[in-house]
């Protein structure tokens, strides 16, 4: 719903949203020929500078179409390197009362160390994910976007200790969502320096969803010449770890 909200705004202000097969011609003419390849995910137009805002998929777009790299989360992002995995889970209690949303919130669960949070029953599901340093994974990896038994285990302990009512609900189901990360953990937003009419927005690093009241105008702004100094070209940014505490730390520190 909310996508569709924003995807309604954006044309209302005249923001052309296409599919890979538009991203490749608007690419074309503003940066030349290049080798063409199949994209399996959208990508916003704007009429003078071409924006990739394709997320987990944008490092290896570089390199991929154009023979670039991105520098993010890694020294340097190359093709069949990767991104951050987090599992998340949908759980049916056997007693739903217990977690409906006027009993059982929203939550974050000392997220800054155990990386975990989630919601109240919603379809007859629990959802609960983890926030955390994940793991490494290509984003088109079939069998990486599988939650391990590790992963499985990992909830089952937390659950057992916090929520015990819901320490043997069975899994309805599973999925391990993708984020881009930055290595300093903030958002990457500003045009390529070696091609001054590509707009690169992506590095959400799993935070940029609830952000999306204010990215327009960032990109508007990088679009324009004017980068938000903390989320500029940083390729120089090699922190020892992100600045968020959650994906940060390490179980056994």
């Amino acid at each position: 719903m909310t996508i569709n909200i924003l995807r309604l705004q954006a044309a209302n202000m005249a923001v052309v949203i296409g599919g890979r097969e538009q991203f490749h011609r608007q690419l074309f003419r503003v940066l030349g020929p290049f080798q063409r390849i199949d994209i399996q995910f959208d990508h916003f137009l704007a009429q003078h500078h071409p924006l990739a805002g394709s997320e987990s998929f944008t490092p290896f777009l570089g390199t991929e179409i154009f023979g670039f790299q991105i520098r993010l989360r890694q020294q340097v992002l190359l093709e069949g390197d990767v991104q951050t995995g987090m599992p998340v889970f949908h759980l049916a209690p056997a007693d739903p009362e217990l977690f409906r949303a006027e009993r059982f919130p929203v939550f974050g669960a000392d997220i800054s160390t155990t990386g975990y949070y989630g919601f109240p029953l919603h379809g007859g599901v629990v959802k609960i994910a983890n926030h955390g340093p994940g793991r490494a994974m290509h984003p088109s990896s079939t069998t990486a976007r599988q939650v391990t038994d590790e992963e499985i285990v990992a909830l089952r302990a937390f659950l057992a200790d916090t929520f015990p009512a819901l320490a043997d609900a069975p899994l309805a189901q599973t999925r391990v969502c993708v984020y881009c990360d930055t290595r300093d953990g903030h958002f990457w937003i500003d045009r390529d320096p070696a091609r001054p009419r590509l707009v690169v927005a992506t590095g959400g690093s799993g935070h940029a969803f609830k952000f999306a009241p204010i990215l327009g105008d960032l990109i508007a702004d990088a679009a324009l010449g004017r980068p938000h100094p903390k989320f500029r070209w940083r390729p120089e940014a090699a922190p020892a770890k992100s600045d968020e505490a959650a994906r940060a730390y390490t179980p056994d520190r």
